[in-house]
């Protein structure tokens, strides 16, 4: 199975799951601002890198909900070679 197999039902329910954890990760990193963790505190480190990870799986599902195909290939197009 490939992210391409996925309905779009399905990639707006990881979509909206996405949303939620990456919600509690910036909320997580923004409290560490406020109590001055430095960047390079592995715990602060740690959670920005999940942020942006949930951030790039966000976006990644809802271009597969988009009816106009964002993030899916052309019919007949593979994805080899990207």
């Amino acid at each position: 199975m490939q992210s391409n197999d996925l309905t779009s039902e399905q990639a707006e329910a990881l979509r909206q799951h996405a949303a939620k954890m990456l919600r509690y990760t910036a909320s997580l990193r923004c409290r560490m601002e406020r109590l001055h963790f430095p960047h390079e505190d592995p715990l602060y480190r740690a959670t920005a890198d999940a942020f942006y990870a949930l951030q790039h799986l966000h976006i990644q599902a809802h271009y597969l909900t988009c009816n106009s195909g964002v993030g899916r290939p052309h019919s007949g197009q593979t994805t080899e070679g990207l």
